[in-house]
């Protein structure tokens, strides 16, 4: 479908891309979870229809990770609304660390927060707050921007993008072999001595 030509690998994405096609994209006014339930809504339970709720509720941020309680969950904070939610989370809160900053969609469940939809990559600080302050100028907001302006439909799109353009500049970042120069900014040679060492000499 056109929505997911907004990342460079689909199935790479698949973590996010499903849950934001299905609960985010509009098509026609339309999210794929409301047709659903205007087609089907008799036959759903009242806890099918609280957890679809609860899915129209959330929206695709930015989250900078507060605390981590490694198995357990973590503190993130919406670094676009401010926002901040309690998440319970065993995998992720394993490999995360204080700062890390995540591309991803934070949903109620049972009286807490779970992750529904997050970017495979993670942004280390510098990377993530360059990719908000893009968010903030597309926005032409310099302050925390409401959630209705975070669901927009146009805006969402181009947060991925930029997303994804920073986790490809940080893979290929990666594959350069970084260059040892000294103090005036030359490049270090590297430089084999041998020495003929004579018999019998001191």
């Amino acid at each position: 479908m056109k929505a997911f030509r907004v990342f460079a690998d689909e199935e790479e994405s698949a973590q996010l891309a499903v849950p934001w096609l299905v609960y985010d994209v509009e098509i026609d006014g339309q999210t794929i979870a409301d047709r659903y339930v205007k087609e089907h809504g008799r036959e759903l339970g009242d806890d099918e229809l609280s957890d679809l709720e609860a899915e129209a509720g959330a929206w695709l941020s930015i989250w900078a990770v507060e605390d981590v309680d490694p198995g357990v969950g973590m503190i993130l904070r919406d670094v676009l609304s401010g926002e901040v939610r309690p998440v319970t989370e065993k995998s992720a809160s394993q490999s995360l660390v204080q700062h890390d900053m995540l591309l991803a969609r934070i949903v109620p469940s049972a009286g807490g927060f779970i992750i529904n939809g997050v970017h495979e990559f993670p942004l280390p600080p510098s990377r993530g707050l360059a990719v908000a302050e893009k968010a903030h100028r597309h926005l032409r907001r310099k302050s925390l921007i409401p959630v209705e302006r975070l669901r927009n439909q146009t805006f969402q799109p181009y947060l991925i993008r930029r997303w994804e353009d920073a986790v490809f500049d940080l893979r290929q970042e990666s594959r350069v072999r970084p260059v040892m120069t000294t103090m005036d900014g030359e490049a270090l040679e590297s430089v084999n001595d041998r020495f003929a060492i004579v018999s019998g000499s001191e």
